[in-house]
């Protein structure tokens, strides 16, 4: 019992080892082999069963022929009796006496258009005429007139008792010269007889006797006797009257079997020494005898033989064809499918630069470009990330060097604004808190999130100083809904386009100019407003600042704050990807406006958020 277990479990491993390309292959083949196989079966078994019934067709279009072929003979000679009845010649001698001399002249002059028919008909061998007056006359091929009984012995015959009561109709038998009736009888014969009237009074006047070779009979079906087969006829009650010699075949038909007389166009397969047969068997309409016809069905097996080999050939070039075709089929679906295994394997050896064709608008070509467009975004992630931790970095060193303790630097402007406190001066004092605030709230604590309530008191805390310091040439207005306050955003993506607007807007003018900010929500969008009045960018500038290339030292140098711009660009989209919308417009002396549109963060990207910040060391 375990080894069968064993060969199952043994099996189902290499299935499972096997790969996509050989598993399609080997069911394609099952399956072809199986449908093929199949196919050719069905082919073998109908063209057998067409075969057979072509052959059964033919057999039976053989009997029906030749016994239509009897027939024809048997009518041509039945109407020659009639026409030979009705002969006045033939009336007056049975009508008179032969012994007077005057009559016998008569009577053979009459007589003389027997002979002619006999010559003018070869199936007929011999004519014989019996007259009540005792009139004697035959004449024949290879008798004598006087090779047929007396007229006395004839009357006493059975044949001549059955033309009698046909009463003018004629009558067929095979002759065998029982009762004897011609002498010197060598050759099998088939008889017509029926009595002969007479025209005045339509009594009997004597008996018409026509003799067909049996030989004539043979010569209508020889040319059609299958090969190895036989052709007989048979009278109803089973006698054989074709051929005359007898046939091994036929006898044995006729001792063992009776199929034939089921009805006409009787047909079956009979055993004969230990042979299958088709049998086929017609009877003739006008005499009732049956033609036989004995069929080997090796014939049909010779046919049926060529035809398995045409199956069989056919067979095998389809098989070969379908099976060459599916190869190349499977192939070509499988070769995209191992080209994506292999850039796998190498992805997973860190090698982010695979991408594999996809030429196709199938369900693989969708998964080669959705493929190439995951590790492009993976690449893409990942180099952003680094640059992120290092920048982020930089940021914290750049920090680190100009807090040195932020304890320290919060105790100091703690204890300047308590001092201004103290000596009244106010506006010291509260440049000293702004500046404290600025500290406090761009630290965050650390955190790369903030609310956008803490972001709006970080600009108005720097827009604070920023008015103290250039006196009355700011002005500005923070307006942001108190509904956005409470919102999560990342830190320092205002206060840094605030910054720019002051001192590359409002500083380089002359004249004193204004600063807005506002934020609202638009198509679940917050979106910020900086806008100034300052000194403005050209279109060149704004197309730089926007550009998501990095910027070169050379157009960093020309740009003011393009830094701080590029840093926040890179720092939204690895919040939001293509989710947020920054645009600047403006024109020389005509101020700048900024657009930030940035959806809020969601659980999962706040997530995101700290995890940047544990992986970047933040």
């Amino acid at each position: 019992m375990s080894r069968p277990f064993f060969s199952v479990v043994s099996i189902a491993v290499w299935w499972r080892k096997t790969g996509l390309k050989q598993k399609i292959l080997l069911l394609v083949a099952l399956i072809l082999l199986l449908a093929i196989t199949a196919t050719g079966l069905y082919s073998y078994f109908l063209a057998v069963e067409q075969a057979t019934s072509k052959l059964v067709e033919s057999q039976l279009n053989l009997v029906n022929q030749v016994s239509n072929n009897i027939d024809l003979v048997l009518t041509d000679v039945m109407d020659l009796s009639s026409l030979i009845i009705i002969d006045p010649g033939v009336q007056q001698v049975l009508q008179e006496s032969p012994s007077d001399g005057q009559n016998i002249l008569i009577y053979h002059n009459s007589l003389l258009y027997l002979d002619k028919i006999l010559a003018a008909k070869s199936h007929i061998s011999m004519v014989a005429l019996y007259g009540l007056n005792g009139l004697v006359y035959s004449t024949g091929k290879d008798y004598t007139s006087n090779r047929v009984i007396p007229f006395q012995e004839f009357s006493r015959t059975s044949l001549f008792e059955k033309a009698l009561q046909l009463d003018g109709s004629p009558g067929i038998e095979y002759f065998t010269n029982k009762p004897f009736i011609v002498y010197d009888h060598r050759i099998p014969r088939i008889i017509l007889y029926r009595a002969v009237k007479e025209f005045n009074r339509f009594h009997n006047a004597g008996v018409l006797l026509l003799w067909i070779n049996e030989e004539n009979i043979r010569s209508l079906y020889r040319p059609v006797i299958p090969r190895g087969g036989s052709v007989f006829i048979l009278d109803p009650k089973g006698k054989m009257i074709s051929p005359a010699g007898g046939d091994p075949l036929a006898q044995e038909v006729l001792l063992n079997h009776n199929e034939f007389s089921a009805g006409p166009g009787t047909t079956c397969t009979i055993n004969i020494n230990k042979q299958k047969m088709l049998l086929t068997a017609a009877a003739s309409e006008i005499t009732g005898w049956w033609t036989v016809a004995l069929t080997p069905m090796d014939l049909l097996a010779q046919n049926l033989k060529s035809i398995a080999s045409v199956i069989i050939l056919v067979g095998f070039v389809c098989y070969m064809f379908l099976f060459f075709l599916s190869l190349y089929i499977t192939s070509v679906l499988t070769t995209p499918l191992q080209q994506l295994q292999d850039s796998i394997e190498k992805v997973q050896k860190g090698d982010f630069s695979q991408q594999i064709p996809s030429p196709g608008e199938d369900e693989i070509g969708r998964l080669s470009r959705g493929y190439n467009i995951m590790i492009t975004r993976i690449r893409d992630l990942i180099d952003r990330v680094y640059k992120l931790g290092i920048r982020r970095r930089e940021a914290e060193l750049k920090a680190l060097q100009a807090q040195i303790n932020p304890h320290f630097l919060y105790n100091t402007l703690d204890t300047l604004f308590w001092k201004a406190e103290k000596k009244h001066v106010p506006e010291i004092g509260e440049m000293v808190y702004a500046l404290s605030k600025i500290f406090r709230l761009s630290l965050n604590r650390g955190n790369d999130l903030t609310t956008v309530g803490r972001e709006k008191e970080l600009i108005e805390h720097y827009l604070l100083v920023q008015k103290m310091r250039l006196k009355n040439k700011l002005s500005y207005t923070v307006d942001i809904d108190r509904a956005l306050w409470d919102r999560n955003i990342p830190k320092l993506i205002l206060q840094p386009f605030v910054e720019n607007a002051v001192i590359h807007g409002i500083e380089e003018k002359e004249s004193s100019g204004e600063i807005s900010v506002t934020g609202r929500t638009e198509d679940e969008l917050m979106v910020f407003t900086i806008r100034d009045d300052g000194v403005g960018m050209t279109e060149e500038k704004i197309k730089l600042l926007q550009s998501k290339e990095p910027l070169s030292p050379e157009n960093l140098s020309n740009i003011s704050g393009g830094y701080a711009v590029h840093n926040i660009l890179e720092r939204l989209d690895l919040y939001f990807k293509e989710n947020y919308r920054v645009t600047f417009t403006g024109k020389p002396g005509s101020g700048t406006t900024v657009i930030i549109a940035i959806p809020e963060l969601s659980g999962e990207e706040e997530e995101n958020g700290e995890k940047r910040n544990q992986d970047t060391g933040g």
